[in-house]
């Protein structure tokens, strides 16, 4: 089957990668390109009070200065997934702990690590947020400061790669891992006039959060994976 990815790399190699090893045809047509926060606005100065870092992205791991990773590299760090938590240790740091989850998950972990009551969490990510976890956290008495060190930018035209698929003739499905990447789907695709022709695929979707800039456009053909991973999202090609 002819599957189309618009997620941002490394990830989309990764995920194309995988779909290639199952026998799918994979047009990898990314939307979002990462663009790293300069390190002066990025890193900061390291605070004692800071108590354990917190990673929701792989991305991150690799954005990480110098000087952060020097400073705090003593401490426990919170990754969102196994993923995150690979990269993080990778980069030096040692005593990392992974949700294998999603936000909330990561919430819960933290909540659940005995942390001291007033204890401050470092953020380490991009600058959209997938909730809110000072919020989650806060009942556990820990406070949260965010630092960005990337922002994730939509490309600004439709890939040739992804117009070309978009027109082909055949069964074929776009996988959407994130509601920006569906949205800069729906925006790039209107603009080149290829509504219609996207309709008429599926669309295979990570969450209810990914679809609904989809169904927003009209799109009809939408399917959500049972979880928000990877593995869910891939079974509903079979599905």
């Amino acid at each position: 089957m002819r599957l189309i990815l618009v997620r941002p790399e490394p990830e989309a190699g990764r995920s194309a990668a995988r779909l290639a090893r199952l026998g799918h045809e994979v047009v990898n047509a990314p939307l979002l390109v990462t663009e790293p926060i300069a390190q002066g606005q990025a890193a900061g100065s390291a605070r004692d009070d800071v108590a354990a870092l917190v990673v929701t992205s792989p991305r991150s791991a690799g954005l990480i200065d110098d000087g952060t990773r020097a400073a705090f590299r003593h401490l426990p760090v919170f990754a969102v997934g196994d993923r995150t938590a690979a990269a993080m240790l990778e980069t030096g740091f040692a005593d990392v702990r992974s949700a294998a989850g999603d936000i909330l998950a990561l919430g819960r972990l933290i909540a659940a690590a005995g942390l001291p009551t007033g204890a401050r969490l470092l953020s380490l990510g991009g600058e959209e947020r997938a909730g809110d976890l000072a919020a989650l956290v806060a009942p556990a008495g820990l406070t949260v400061e965010r630092r960005i060190l990337y922002r994730m930018v939509q490309v600004g035209s439709l890939p040739p790669s992804l117009g070309a698929a978009l027109r082909a003739p055949g069964p074929a499905a776009v996988l959407h891992y994130s509601p920006r990447s569906a949205e800069t789907f729906v925006a790039r695709v209107g603009e080149a006039g290829l509504a219609t022709a996207a309709a008429r695929l599926d669309h295979l979707c990570l969450s209810p959060a990914v679809a609904a800039p989809l169904a927003r456009a009209g799109f009809g053909r939408l399917r959500i994976a049972a979880t928000p991973d990877e593995a869910a999202l891939l079974a509903l090609i079979e599905g």
